[in-house]
């Protein structure tokens, strides 16, 4: 699943916070961790660009191999590189040369070694990237200490569509190799811009109480689930999908979030790109962002793929 693990840092104290949560995965997963420095060249003048890179390039190979002898004491395989270039582009650029399963960043910054870069290029990754990518605000805790391992609940927002339920496949596997749950969230949205609409999807159709065909539909998910030796469960919700997320994310350290970044169909608008936007911004915990190009069609006919 995630057996290469991008994880781009700039120095700072809060682009390190990722750190704790990708040691548990890639120790429990046996993957491989590339830690990334990204000399940002355009900063500096033509006049001194070349030895300006070397100088701060030379700091940044410095810094990343401590950084990865406290992987490597955490017993992950780990590898560094510094690059030139653009910082998004770069990230970018990275994943697909070293087939990077899942890139792990933080969302913002307050100060940070070479200029603190990553806070303002998350979001150009995460909408740009075709890999999965795991984002937590560095202000956080973030839940667990070094090598906790995995979390014990993997929350799964569905809105009944075959984008949603690309999640899936990435949640079992959390929560199978972590002996966890799956957690998954469905629902609508009472007084707000999320309710009030007709339902695409037959399946999950709600009756007039909103409430007893979006449980069959869950439960079905969860038996699916059930039967490939995965532990889950479900809850619907009546409030607004990024405030749920967020809520039953909070209710213990050990919980991360995996969901699709587009959901176009089923309980209509309950998962958009805007909602995960919402969730990565204000939850406490990291957040697994599933593109579009890793989302599984036809999941509910049994079918998964796991890249």
């Amino acid at each position: 699943m995630f057996d290469r693990i991008l994880v781009p840092l700039d120095g700072s104290p809060e682009s390190q916070k990722i750190r704790h949560w990708v040691v548990g995965i890639a120790a429990e997963l046996e993957s491989s961790v590339d830690l990334l420095a990204i000399i940002d060249s355009s900063r500096f003048k033509d006049s001194d660009a070349d030895s300006s890179t070397e100088a701060e390039s030379e700091i940044a190979h410095k810094y990343l191999r401590t950084q990865a002898d406290w992987f490597q004491e955490h017993g992950v395989t780990v590898a560094t590189h510094v690059v030139a270039g653009d910082p998004a582009e770069t990230i970018i650029a990275q994943s697909r040369e070293l087939d990077i399963k899942l890139i792990a960043m933080v969302t913002q910054r307050r100060s940070a070694f070479m200029r603190g870069i990553l806070g303002s290029v998350s979001d150009r990754v995460l909408h740009a990237t075709g890999v999965p990518i795991m984002l937590a605000r560095p202000g956080e805790t973030l839940g667990f200490e070094d090598g906790a391992g995995l979390p014990r609940t993997v929350i799964v927002p569905l809105d009944g569509s075959d984008f949603s339920e690309g999640a899936i496949p990435f949640a079992e596997a959390i929560a199978k190799h972590g002996s966890g749950q799956v957690l998954y969230l469905s629902g609508t949205a009472p007084n707000s811009s999320y309710a009030s609409y007709a339902l695409a999807d037959p399946a999950i159709s709600i009756d007039e109480n909103g409430k007893s065909k979006t449980g069959s539909y869950l439960d079905n998910v969860v038996n699916r689930s059930v039967r490939r030796g995965v532990s889950a469960t479900h809850i619907q919700v009546r409030e607004t999908a990024a405030e749920a997320i967020i809520k039953e994310a909070a209710k213990s350290s050990d919980r991360i979030v995996v969901m699709t970044s587009h959901g176009a169909s089923g309980i209509k608008r309950w998962l958009l790109g805007s909602v995960a936007d919402k969730v990565i911004r204000s939850s406490e915990h990291p957040v697994i962002v599933i593109p579009p190009e890793h989302q599984q069609v036809s999941y509910r006919g049994g079918k998964q793929r796991i890249p």
